[in-house]
């Protein structure tokens, strides 16, 4: 089976459990461009189907396309959070730089909670991927 059927299977199987919340760590790398617009799909469905998702990518296309709001991080502190209507290629590019931008803080207040969340998921996943990599193309 090729990695972007591999891929497609993974993705599959999770998202047949009907969680809630889902999180999309680099869900297209090393998969073809077929597999890559069907994973998208699969996650704008989602949404629209109201679950929560939570995208970590190192592809910016990719997080443009398909994030509500994006958070950067620099030397793994928080630095900026943007509506997708405000981002751009060079906003963004000035955070993950460690630059700041007006109008955006690097805690605004009502995302405090949201932000601890957001690491103490970031630690979970990175203990999953530890525990059982087989689950991951």
């Amino acid at each position: 089976m090729s990695g972007g059927n591999q891929q497609k299977v993974v993705i599959a199987r999770e998202l047949e459990k009907e969680n809630k919340f889902i999180i999309a760590a680099q869900p297209t790398r090393g998969v073809d461009i077929g597999a890559i617009e069907m994973i998208h799909n699969t996650i704008l469905h989602e949404r629209t189907k109201g679950k929560a998702i939570l995208l970590v990518s190192a592809e910016l296309s990719e997080i443009m396309a398909l994030s509500d709001r994006i958070a950067v991080m620099y030397s793994g502190k928080l630095v900026g959070i943007l509506n997708r209507e405000d981002a751009t290629i060079e906003k963004l590019g000035i955070l993950m730089a460690g630059g700041k931008i007006d109008g955006t803080s690097d805690r605004p207040q009502e995302w405090c909670f949201r932000i601890r969340t957001i690491r103490l998921l970031g630690r979970l996943w990175k203990r999953m991927l530890d525990l059982d990599r087989r689950t991951w193309v």
